[in-house]
C-alpha cells in the first residue's frame, strides 16, 4: 500500500476537525530552555492513514501548506529525525 499523507492547510475557513499546536519544554541547558512543538492528530485520522506508533513521517512545506506523509522502507542512512 502506498504511503498516506496528512495535509494541513494555512489558516482559512474552518472545514473539519480542529487540531491545536502545543509548545512543550524539551529540556534546559546552561540556563536556556529548549522547546519542541507537538501537533495532536485525532485517532480516527491516524487509523484512516494506517499510521502506527513509531511510523517514520516526512514533512514538507509546499505553497504555505504543511504536508506530512509516512515513509516506507526508509534505510537507516536516509533516516533523519528532527529538523533540517
Amino acid at each position: 500500500m502506498a504511503p498516506q499523507a496528512l495535509i494541513i492547510m494555512a489558516p482559512q475557513k474552518y472545514v473539519g476537525i480542529l487540531m491545536k499546536l502545543q509548545k512543550h519544554l524539551a529540556y534546559k541547558y546552561k540556563n536556556k530552555e529548549h522547546y519542541k512543538h507537538v501537533l495532536v492528530i485525532p485517532v480516527d485520522a491516524i487509523k484512516k492513514l494506517g499510521w502506527k506508533p513509531g511510523s517514520v513521517l516526512e514533512q514538507k512545506i509546499q505553497n504555505g501548506v504543511l504536508v506530512i506523509k509516512a515513509v516506507e522502507n526508509l534505510s537507516t542512512q536516509k533516516r533523519r529525525i528532527g529538523g533540517e
